[in-house]
């Protein structure tokens, strides 16, 4: 599996605010019986990011990608908040 992640923002203060994504690649076949050869998973996803980082605040992180030009895989959305706080 290979999965590269962007993202391009413009910052405002403590807020970022940009586009972001990703690109899915397996780069092994699957294994088990009874499955096919070559059969590789790849995905793109792109969408709107939105990330907030002050000292002494906690790290807020929001993203909604949607997934595209899938080829032996799924397409969805991919959304996403995190939190994260240093003690």
């Amino acid at each position: 599996m290979n999965r590269q992640e962007f993202a391009l923002g413009q910052h405002f203060g403590p807020l970022s605010v940009g586009l972001g994504g990703y690109a899915y690649q397996q780069i092994s076949d699957d294994k088990g019986t009874g499955v096919i050869d070559g059969n590789r998973a790849r995905l793109f996803a792109l969408g709107p990011a939105v990330t907030f980082a002050a000292p002494g605040k906690p790290f807020v992180s929001l993203h909604a990608y949607k997934e595209f030009g899938a080829e032996n895989h799924s397409e969805g959305y991919n959304v996403a908040l995190r939190m994260s706080v240093s003690f």
